[in-house]
């Protein structure tokens, strides 16, 4: 497992919304006994680009069902289930909206960690649109009566650049719909600024492809979600 990235890990702690309820968020809403992490989302929570490392040269980014992306990874570090209900290739807008609440149910999941948009970026999905696909994801978790976490947008670079104009504008939704909702927000988007400020690179990145993750990304997306869900410190 990569490095702790305390620095980060800190600033993602600082920027929790809302503060102060790291301790409830792994707890058994359904009644049965466990705790069931679901995490939904698209390529990305799939673990699309897994297995490459920085200093690959990937193009096109490779695909395995056998490589645990980050929802295997934060199952080990927390040590409670952790589905994997990615996608690759789903829009928010589209497929996402719709998909949502029959996964959540199927899986019995307690909590729901949600990662998408990357791929309504690649559209150029207004983000009015996508904003509205979200508060439609916050009411159904909240009919379910399900924990939700939003997880902001990673920052793309290289081959895919041009999708950052709307990634960091998904991400201001994601703020804007969690703090109505009072939900958690894993600032996903600015822990990955930190450690990659260059757009012409990143070496959380598969390169030059630059959407997916390589292990050393899916290692730190781990990391971090399973420090919100611990309500670790970064000294611990």
């Amino acid at each position: 497992m990569a490095k702790i990235y305390s620095y980060v890990l800190f600033l993602t702690l600082a920027l929790l919304v809302p503060l102060g309820l790291c301790a409830e968020l792994l707890s058994d809403q359904t009644g049965d006994g466990e705790v069931v992490v679901l995490a939904f989302g698209d390529s990305i929570t799939a673990g699309v680009g897994d297995g490459t490392f920085p200093g690959d040269y990937i193009e096109v980014a490779p695909s395995s069902s056998s490589l645990p992306g980050y929802p295997g990874r934060l199952s080990e570090l927390i040590g409670v289930p952790v589905i994997d209900a990615g996608i690759p290739g789903e829009l928010v807008s589209d497929g996402g909206v719709y998909r949502f609440a029959s996964s959540v149910i199927a899986n019995d999941a307690d909590v729901v960690l949600f990662l998408e948009g990357s791929n309504d970026a690649i559209f150029q999905v207004s983000p009015t649109e996508f904003k509205l696909s979200l508060q439609k994801i916050a009411n159904i978790a909240a009919s379910l009566e399900r924990t939700l976490i939003f997880q902001t947008l990673p920052l793309s670079c290289c081959n895919h650049s041009g999708t950052r104009l709307f990634t960091t504008s998904y991400s201001g939704q994601v703020q804007q719909v969690a703090a109505q909702h009072g939900l958690t927000v894993i600032e996903l988007e600015s822990a990955w600024n930190t450690e990659c400020p260059q757009e012409t690179s990143c070496s959380l990145l598969n390169t030059p492809e630059g959407l997916h993750p390589n292990s050393d990304g899916y290692d730190f997306m781990a990391e971090l979600v399973a420090t919100t869900l611990q309500g670790d410190s970064p000294d611990e």
